[in-house]
């Protein structure tokens, strides 16, 4: 483990990073509303539920298989989406429309591999090669676990461009640097247990305190994640 990373082309104590992003976190957290403390805290098992549909449009009638496909297809879709966006898509994507006939305001290679994911499920693939081959990153992935199994203690935060925004660095890019992301999940991780809760609550209440004001427009949300 190395004790100095790289964030913005600066020289960081990787314990500064971890003691940074515990304070700014816990700050969020101590500073949220009762309404967001409940849906932070409530975030990941609504997108269960959603996982669980979005499974069963896939025809999948084996239940943990059904949630863990709809958890990685939105999972895949995620970056650069609203959630509402995210979920709307997925769904279409669960019921066998084609990248042409498909709305999507995120990247085309994710609805791309959506897409992929599907087809290779669909036809019986194992789905651990076809998660291995198709969800790739450090925040697809936490992010498919968490939505899978939200009461799984051991789910590290997910970590993206809204908690780059809550640290005050300048760019997503600072969390591709080696070691960056793991010192950031621990400070979410020990804010979490400051707190008391999990470290995916932790991350969902944090990033509700930081999100745009939505003005009453579900659709206008970012994803969190």
């Amino acid at each position: 483990m190395r004790d100095t990373l790289t964030i913005d082309s600066e020289k960081v104590a990787r314990a500064d990073i971890v003691a940074d992003v515990f304070d700014k976190v816990a700050g969020a957290i101590g500073s949220a509303s009762a309404e967001q403390w409940a849906e932070g805290l409530r975030w990941y098992a609504d997108a269960y539920a959603y996982a669980a549909e979005i499974g069963s449009a896939l025809g999948l009638t084996d239940q943990a298989k059904a949630i863990a496909a709809g958890a990685d297809i939105v999972a895949i879709l995620s970056p650069a989406c609203s959630w509402e966006h995210n979920v709307a898509v997925a769904f279409d994507v669960a019921l066998g429309l084609d990248q042409s006939d498909i709305v999507y305001q995120g990247y085309a290679s994710n609805l791309a591999k959506a897409i992929g994911y599907r087809n290779r499920i669909v036809a019986g693939d194992v789905w651990a090669e076809v998660r291995a081959d198709l969800l790739r990153g450090p925040k697809v992935n936490p992010f498919a676990d968490a939505i899978r199994s939200p009461w799984e203690p051991t789910n590290l935060p997910v970590i993206d461009r809204h908690m780059v925004t809550l640290c005050g660095w300048r760019r997503p890019k600072s969390l591709e640097n080696a070691g960056v992301m793991g010192a950031v999940q621990e400070g979410v991780s020990l804010a979490a247990a400051f707190f008391g809760i999990l470290p995916i609550q932790a991350q969902a209440i944090a990033w509700l305190t930081v999100r745009p004001d939505p003005a009453g427009d579900d659709d206008d949300l970012p994803t969190p994640f």
